[in-house]
């Protein structure tokens, strides 16, 4: 099979943390009681402050030449028998980290995700799923 989304949608890109984590807080605020966190492979998700394409971001808010820069952890290995033809995201946070900490904010919220890819399913994001309660036990690939 084929699928062109990849190859029509452009890179993709993972919205700032911030933003994600103030919409959150509005739909609880608002009286939500369950959030669907959804994009074309919510596993591929990454976030880091100033990301460059070479994988550094801003430290201090500041990458002038002689200041300090870390490097971006790499994107976990896909799983076994998957290749992809885009370059891993790279970022600080991961899909898994960020639905800790919504889960973890908001334990009046349910929180349900859907379009992961088998490919890059992280085992700590099953680990979110079994040890917080308002995390949905429900998997849509």
């Amino acid at each position: 099979s084929y699928c062109i989304v990849p190859f029509t949608r452009g890179r993709e890109r993972s919205r700032p943390v911030a933003s994600i984590e103030d919409e959150v807080a509005t739909l609880a605020f608002n009286g939500y009681r369950e959030v669907t966190l959804l994009g074309q492979n919510v596993n591929s998700y990454a976030y880091g402050d100033a990301i460059s394409s070479e994988g550094w971001v801003k430290v201090n808010g500041n990458t002038a030449r002689g200041q300090a820069r870390k490097r971006l952890p790499p994107a976990p290995p896909l799983r076994d028998g998957f290749s992809s033809v885009t370059p891993s995201a790279r970022g600080a946070t991961r899909f898994s980290g960020l639905l800790h900490r919504l889960a973890v904010a908001h334990p009046e919220v349910r929180f349900r995700f859907t379009s992961p890819h088998p490919k890059d399913f992280p085992d700590d994001l099953l680990t979110v799923i079994s040890q917080l309660p308002n995390v949905c036990e429900s998997l849509h690939i």
